[in-house]
């Protein structure tokens, strides 16, 4: 909960996250768009703002806690995820055995968790398996659901994991009445989602955004993990380990831990937004395997146990006290002094197009409130494929990287000087270069 606790409080620089705090600010002011009001290569486009919640969160605690306040609200849920996983690890006899079950997930989850609305979803899933797991009351889900469904569009592998630890339960010849229940609950608690400002649009929204397929393929966190960084390499570790361990599952609750580990696994494998997913479905599953290992018991208390755990809890408020105190914003990695020389030149005004990259158009967002209308942001769910394509062409610098420009009478260019698009830029004598920031 300590390393969950930190890594949430940490100085906020997701591009995503910049435009869904400006839109919770935008509902705050009496304004829940339905079209796009930030771009002008898809202004007025349609748009349904699935985690419209998340947003309306992030805007109010924006204007009660400010920077400090969003940061300390991603401590408190990342903490909460932590504790539902280390509880999932209540069968393993061992605290060292069960601290290195968790560990995995807790590490990994360093870097895939953070302030986008998928926090919300990580937490509704980790509540849901425990309820499975522990067989806890269902009708927690009713809340869960609705939140889940006005934050974020993973719902739906909520569903998925009630079938295939439902399916597994039956593999083992145990009684799925529990099982039935949750998912009776969590199919009302879906559907009471759409009782809010946007209705049932939420739930057909994950079909739609799937139905971008083309688009979808060009986002990173939608391709397959290519196992080049130290955190996939981790999940891949983790996956050898677990799987390596199957034949230690105890008999009658083997495949339903076993099963959702299997699904969950493969989805994270074909796509690296569904890792985190993944760790959480092999945290009970390791527990399962290695429940008899080792010999120093963890349910053995003591005084110096009481006096650890207030240690810790110091540690940790500590720790998030002095991040809180820095600076809330990390915005070191966008163009700032390039973007501070263009509005000191007029160039953001509506007299000019400014064509960026997606991440520089989320942070003009922020910067301007949305004033400045940008070429593009990472919104794949909302822009049309001819844009996400016009962006493309510029990102490859293909032979036709003129018509973009000249579709949507670009006047200004704000792009990375050892892009192919610099180099033809450069060579051309349509355009002049007139400034160099690091």
């Amino acid at each position: 909960m300590l390393i969950a606790a930190a890594t949430g409080a940490a100085a906020l620089s997701d591009n995503s996250f910049l435009t869904h705090l400006t839109t919770g600010r935008r509902i705050l002011e009496g304004h829940l768009p339905s079209t796009d009001p930030y771009s002008f290569t898809a202004y007025g486009h349609p748009w349904v703002i699935q985690s419209w919640f998340a947003s309306l969160l992030y805007g109010l605690t924006y204007n009660i806690g400010h920077g400090a306040g969003l940061r300390l609200m991603v401590a408190v849920i990342s903490a909460l995820i932590a504790a539902v996983l280390w509880r999932l690890s209540r069968s393993v006899r061992s605290i060292v055995v069960r601290l290195a079950v968790v560990a995995p997930a807790i590490l990994i989850g360093t870097v895939v968790w953070g302030p986008r609305p998928l926090l919300f979803g990580l937490l509704g899933f980790v509540l849901l398996l425990l309820i499975l797991v522990e067989e806890r009351d269902p009708r927690w889900l009713i809340p869960i659901m609705w939140i889940w469904v006005n934050t974020h569009g993973s719902f739906p592998l909520g569903i998925v994991l009630i079938v295939v630890y439902g399916i597994g339960v039956w593999f083992d010849h145990g009684s799925v009445t529990h099982v039935i229940r949750t998912f009776k609950w969590a199919i009302g608690g879906t559907i009471l989602g759409a009782v809010s400002p946007l209705g049932p649009k939420l739930l057909w929204f994950p079909i739609a955004l799937l139905s971008k397929q083309s688009v979808l393929d060009a986002m990173i966190e939608w391709r397959a993990p290519g196992f080049q960084v130290t955190w996939q390499r981790m999940f891949l570790l983790t996956i050898v380990a677990a799987f390596a361990f199957a034949p230690r599952l105890p008999e009658g609750r083997r495949y339903r831990v076993l099963l959702p580990a299997v699904v969950f696994v493969a989805l994270g494998l074909t796509a690296v937004r569904n890792i985190g997913l993944a760790t959480f479905v092999l945290t009970p599953l390791l527990a399962a395997e290695l429940h008899d290992v080792g010999s120093l018991a963890g349910n053995v208390r003591s005084r110096s146990y009481t006096v650890m755990a207030a240690t810790l809890a110091a540690v940790t408020i500590a720790v998030v006290g002095v991040r809180l105190s820095q600076p809330s914003f990390d915005l070191s990695g966008f163009p700032v002094t390039a973007i501070d020389w263009l509005q000191a030149h007029g160039r953001l005004g509506p007299d000019h197009r400014l064509a960026a990259k997606d991440v520089v158009g989320n942070y003009l967002e922020f910067r301007s409130e949305g004033r400045v209308k940008v070429f593009i942001d990472d919104r794949v769910d909302m822009f049309p494929a001819s844009v996400v394509n016009d962006e493309r062409t510029l990102l490859k610098a293909s032979k036709d990287w003129q018509e973009p420009l000249d579709r949507w009478h670009i006047d200004t260019i704000l792009w990375d000087s050892d892009d192919p698009l610099a180099t033809v830029l450069a060579e051309s004598p349509k355009w002049k270069r007139v400034g160099s920031f690091t």
